[in-house]
């Protein structure tokens, strides 16, 4: 960069106005007061350490990117040399300019090779109850701050390094806090160790919302994950390296097949490079290492993101800490430790560090290129454009829309009602031509995001063919080819994650891709702004109405019936001045709610969830039901049970949790199973059981008669996957029967599992669990579970008996067969009261807004229908 005598002159420099440098940049320990390793340091410990070292060295910038949940703020270091220091937003600005080429003829773009610092970015601790990182973080930092060799001192010149010591601060406090209170002096090497084996969801890589932070990093659900990602666009890193652990040998870049399809021939190779240079490394300190023998398709990891942004980026995985603690017995006998996991990882990382810098130009010509060659993809792809109709429900195009946007998609908004060629639509339809109306949104492939863009949104990202053709020969030997098997590796390498997340499905958005390119009218959407909702000019005399077909309405419902509104729902579609409301809709009338300023209420509920509002002076309906008739029906406030706590899955609870408190504002009550008697019963009229590992031990017989009993005086059962195998399998609970696993083979092998396939469900259109659905709707499906089709019981979402069901996503041939015609959710009406099984979790992972309104259904409004 510049030139070589700059390069030595900096260095020179650097050593001689550092000279006491290593007297006045301090140690962690003379801050901490222990040897890292030693201790599992806590966010605070971590937050004084990097404060006092950023006043000590020049070379380092301390500051925050965000706030958690818990209302820490988000920290990050980043370290340089003094120079680059100073000249950061130069800096970031280049390397915005590289990942944005358009504006840059050849000459320019050479001289920002030339002369731009490398950005790599480490980013620490995702699974903060994985330690080994926060202590490697700080490691790392102290070596760069105050190290003077020359090797350190030219990447400092020619690099940037940001370090984030604790992506999920959240996970790593309440690790560190157990493990604080009850490691051994030292630690304990026994795997018996209290140490090492905590209550359940204390050692979860999860955040305070018990969601898994690795797993959605493009979505930015949540708080942490939304940060991070607008923070990395800031700075368009070159290397980006996610620390995790543990594993029984030091893991790291390299990977085999299935990869994203979009990942560059230069990424592949770089990968490998690096690995060998980390092999090199350990090779001679008597270390052991392995590259990845697993891929990466699914586009939520962290390393995702960097390598659809045209970063190198990967993932390790080293031996120690988490729930090894500070010292563990492998099962060789051999010991391992904090510290020597946090060594690991630092040395690791300045091997990418010391051969990225070596490789600095050619790093940052691949980067170029990768964008430069992402302008001209749609060339070579069959989709040119993105269609999204703004027909359906506001709310979840909205959030749609905002993960486009966040990851800096292009996407531009209609002025003009257009026509498209050559379109289809997510369910296998296809048009020769099609009229899309004004206000649509429209993103072209030609763009520098069109690879991730195709990632996140082409209706079916195919796994490579060498992998399709690998599973089935794997089938086809008729191996145990069980999803997450522990003893069958092949299969957990080939599907590590779920194959199918097309936006369109996952949201439950209308929308097209068409072969053709688009040209119209158009204004870039700079952010996806909420709906404007109708409100009425005067009071109704008879009351107000909200449309029940979008997601928003249940979210105004819980709102009313926190109010302790009277609300009833319409079971049936009707007309009024000429205007449809959909099955769902809800009522408010004036004379059920006396002593209630009912429209300025409303109204502050309609504005607060972006809903609709219409005011009636009569109950006269112009078609269908009037608003006196009985299909209006009277919705109690319901009073909602939520297992927790062992053989709840911590993501089931998790996301059921962060939907109904952060989305929706629904209150319930957490409850561990000891808890839970027929006295406790009685103080709820919902109780949901989330996906588990549950079993005829689960529940003691006392509890599963006070349950039969709860359930026929009124209370409504809802079981999610695990649970509903479970509720299924027991006769009392429910009649409901599970399709045995041998299912239609015959000779004796096992149906292997949906590894996270999209399938079409059919929405029965006379059941309240529908209400906001119609036809065809995209739900997940990842196990091997399959009820058993029953014509006593409701199936208000079944699959068809077809075996065309399949949208997107990988499955065997007799997967889908065992599962054609049969439910995907099973309502049965016990008494007074009724169960509903779920046969996958409607919540699952938070970014699948299309089943939000179908569970919100069922604990909102099971108990009063």
């Amino acid at each position: 960069m510049k030139n070589t005598a700059f390069m030595v002159s900096a260095v020179v420099a650097l050593v001689l106005i550092g000279s006491e440098l290593p007297a006045q940049v301090p140690t962690p320990a003379s801050v901490l007061g222990y040897e890292l390793g030693e201790w599992v340091t806590d966010y605070y410990g971590m937050e004084r350490y990097l404060s006092v070292l950023a006043d000590a060295s020049p070379r380092v910038v301390f500051g925050s990117y965000g706030t958690d949940y818990e209302h820490r703020e988000l920290r990050y270091v980043v370290i340089s040399s003094p120079e680059n220091i100073g000249n950061l937003d130069a800096i970031r600005w280049s390397a915005a300019q590289l990942a944005d080429p358009r504006s840059l003829d050849a000459a320019a773009s050479a001289g920002l090779i030339d002369e731009t610092p490398i950005i790599i970015w480490l980013n620490y601790s995702t699974d903060g109850n994985e330690t080994a990182g926060l202590e490697s973080a700080l490691m790392m930092a102290h070596h760069l701050a105050a190290s003077e060799d020359a090797t350190t001192g030219r990447i400092l010149d020619e690099a940037v390094i940001i370090i984030t010591p604790i992506m999920n601060p959240s996970s790593h406090e309440r690790w560190a806090s157990w493990s604080n209170s009850f490691a051994a002096l030292g630690g304990n090497a026994d795997p018996r160790a209290m140490e090492h084996n905590p209550p359940w969801a204390v050692l979860t890589n999860l955040n305070h919302y018990l969601v898994d932070l690795n797993r959605e990093s493009v979505w930015g659900t949540q708080r942490e994950s939304a940060a991070l990602r607008a923070f990395y666009y800031e700075w368009n890193p070159v290397i980006f390296v996610d620390h995790h652990g543990e594993y029984d040998n030091f893991t790291g870049p390299g990977y085999e097949e299935p990869l994203n399809p979009f990942f560059t021939e230069a990424q592949r190779s770089w990968l490998t490079r690096l690995g060998h240079a980390i092999g090199e490394r350990f090779g001679e300190r008597a270390w052991s290492y392995w590259p990845w023998e697993t891929g990466t398709f699914y586009p939520g990891y962290w390393e995702s993101i960097g390598l659809l942004n045209g970063a190198i980026s990967f993932t390790y995985e080293t031996i120690g800490g988490g729930s090894k603690g500070l010292r563990y017995r492998r099962d060789d006998g051999s010991e391992i430790t904090l510290k020597l996991a946090a060594e690991q990882h630092t040395e690791a990382s300045l091997a990418v560090i010391e051969a990225a810098v070596a490789s600095r130009q050619e790093l940052l010509r691949d980067f170029s290129d990768y964008f430069h060659s992402a302008l001209t993809l749609d060339r070579s792809v069959p989709e040119k454009a993105f269609v999204i109709e703004p027909t359906g429900d506001p709310d979840r195009t909205r959030h749609l829309l905002d993960v486009l946007i966040a990851n800096r998609i292009e996407v531009f908004k209609a002025d003009h009602e257009f026509t498209i060629r050559d379109a289809r639509d997510y369910f296998g339809n296809s048009w020769s031509s099609r009229r899309i109306p004004e206000g649509s949104y429209v993103i072209p492939v030609a763009q520098p995001q069109a690879r991730m863009l195709l990632t996140l949104m082409r209706n079916d990202l195919q796994l490579p063919e060498a992998t399709r053709v690998e599973a089935q020969e794997f089938r086809d030997k008729q191996e145990v080819a069980g999803y997450y098997n522990p003893n069958v590796g092949m299969t957990t390498y080939l599907f590590y994650d779920v194959t199918a997340w097309s936006m369109p499905l996952t949201y439950g958005v209308p929308a097209y891709w068409t072969g053709r390119p688009v040209s119209i009218e158009a204004t870039p959407l700079t952010e996806a702004a909420p709906r404007s909702p109708s409100f009425p000019s005067t009071p109704g005399s008879y009351g107000y109405l909200i449309p029940g077909g979008e997601l928003a309405a249940m979210a105004a419902l819980v709102d009313m019936l926190q109010r302790d509104l009277v609300v009833n729902v319409a079971y049936s579609e009707f007309t009024i001045d000429g205007r449809t409301y959909p099955r769902g809709s809800l009522l408010v009338r004036n004379e059920r709610n006396p002593g209630v300023d009912v429209f300025a209420v409303l109204s502050r509920v309609a504005m607060r969830n972006r809903v609709d509002l219409f005011a009636v002076n009569s109950p006269h309906s112009d078609s269908g039901p009037s608003l006196g008739s009985d299909q209006f029906i009277f919705v109690e406030r319901p009073r909602i049970a939520v297992l927790g706590g062992d053989p709840v899955r911590t993501t089931s609870f998790g996301g059921l949790w962060f939907n109904l408190e952060r989305l929706y504002e629904q209150k319930f009550t957490a409850i561990y199973k000891e808890d839970l008697n027929s006295a406790a019963l009685d103080d709820y009229t919902v109780l949901v059981l989330p996906d588990g590992r549950y079993s005829g031990r689960t529940f003691s017989p006392a509890f599963v008669e006070a349950l039969e009993s709860w359930i026929s005086r009124g209370g409504t059962l809802i079981c999610i996957r695990g649970a509903a195998s479970w509720a299924a399998g027991q006769e009392a609970i429910s009649s409901a029967s599970m399709r045995p696993a041998e299912w239609p083979l015959e000779d004796g092998r096992e149906t292997v599992a949906v590894p996270g396939a999209i399938l079409s469900a059919t929405a029965d259109p006379h059941h309240y669990l529908t209400f906001g659905y119609s036809g065809s709707t995209p739900v997940l499906v990842r196990s091997n579970y399959a009820f058993e089709p029953d014509p006593e019981l409701a199936a208000p979402f079944a699959f068809s008996q077809t075996d065309d069901i399949r949208l997107a996503g990988f499955a065997y041939d007799d997967s889908i067969e065992r599962l054609a015609g049969t439910p995907f959710v099973i309502v049965e009406r016990v008494g007074r009261g009724k169960v509903i099984l779920f046969l996958e979790d409607p919540n699952f992972r938070v970014y699948w807004f299309g089943l939000h309104r179908l569970f919100l259904n069922a604990v909102v409004l099971a108990p009063s229908l």
